[in-house]
């Protein structure tokens, strides 16, 4: 039970740089509050920092591959800092922010014209379970590709949560 918790509390922990944009930050997100411009926005798909054992790591999807930097607090201090006044001001402008939407509804579309198109209104719970499974298959999908795992056994590996039981029955009873 010791070593249970023990490797619970060195488990990697997602980090939230301000409640606007949660813990994962999109691209829109990066343009709008002047965050990373260590990356290029041409190559940048979205980024989460986590913390592991008083570390801050900051993990950005970038056109395929993933590239983790250390962050230090004085830098995450500064990113908070730019949220919190281009917030105030967008609030101010009276624009939304990235994550807020007129209608609540996503729209898919099936072919390049836009006079087909489907929208299915969505409530927040629904939108926030989207956003927790987009997050969690990130997450696995990049721990399968630090384990050097492709094809079916990656799928095996995100599909199963991470985790995989082999259980092997004998003829005893």
């Amino acid at each position: 039970m010791a070593s249970l918790l023990f490797s619970f509390c060195l488990q990697a922990q997602p980090v939230i740089l301000h409640p606007v944009v949660g813990d994962t930050i999109d691209l829109t997100e990066k343009r709008a509050y002047l965050l990373f411009p260590q990356f290029a926005d041409s190559i940048f798909q979205y980024a989460w920092i986590e913390e592991k054992a008083g570390t801050f790591n900051l993990h950005a999807y970038l056109k395929g591959k993933t590239v983790t930097s250390v962050m230090d607090t004085v830098e995450m201090a500064e990113f908070k800092m730019h949220i919190e006044k281009l917030s105030a001001y967008y609030a101010s402008q009276g624009q939304p922010d990235s994550i807020t939407t007129k209608s609540g509804s996503i729209v898919i579309k099936n072919k390049p014209s836009s006079d087909d198109k489907r929208s299915y209104d969505l409530t927040p719970e629904m939108l926030e379970k989207i956003k927790r499974e987009a997050r969690r298959y990130a997450a696995l999908n990049h721990e399968a590709q630090m384990q050097g795992l492709t094809g079916r056994a990656k799928e095996d590996y995100i599909n199963t949560s991470g985790h995989m039981e082999i259980t092997i029955e004998t003829g005893k009873k």
